[in-house]
């Protein structure tokens, strides 16, 4: 069974268009490099907030030994490099949660 690991980061809006080129130049082609993960997602949720937003991080491993390695061998500094860039900020912006997920199926089915 895949395994699905989903990180969710809020932070304010000012910090938006900085946050989203250091996930997509930085932080995703670290985690890719690791050669672990099937795919990476960066989604911004939807909210009712005109001073927040919130990301999730959605990584896809094949199988659980994947995502194991990956979180024994690469997840400690990656996080660190995270928390090193994004941490200091305090309350503008925080990791709020991480998720591990069994993924049963990808795809069910398309609505046209």
């Amino acid at each position: 069974m895949k395994k699905l690991r989903v990180a969710e980061t809020t932070l304010y809006l000012s910090l938006v268009p900085e946050y989203q080129d250091w996930m997509k130049t930085e932080h995703i082609p670290d985690i890719v490099a690791t050669g672990l993960v099937e795919s990476v997602q960066l989604v911004r949720m939807e909210i009712d907030q005109t001073s927040i937003a919130v990301f999730e991080a959605r990584m896809t491993f094949a199988s659980p030994e994947a995502h194991d390695t990956y979180n024994k061998e690469h997840a400690p500094g990656l996080g660190g490099k995270w928390g090193a860039r994004w941490g200091k900020l305090k309350d503008d912006a925080k990791l709020s949660v991480r998720r591990t997920f069994g993924l049963i199926e990808e795809e069910v089915g398309r609505v046209s």
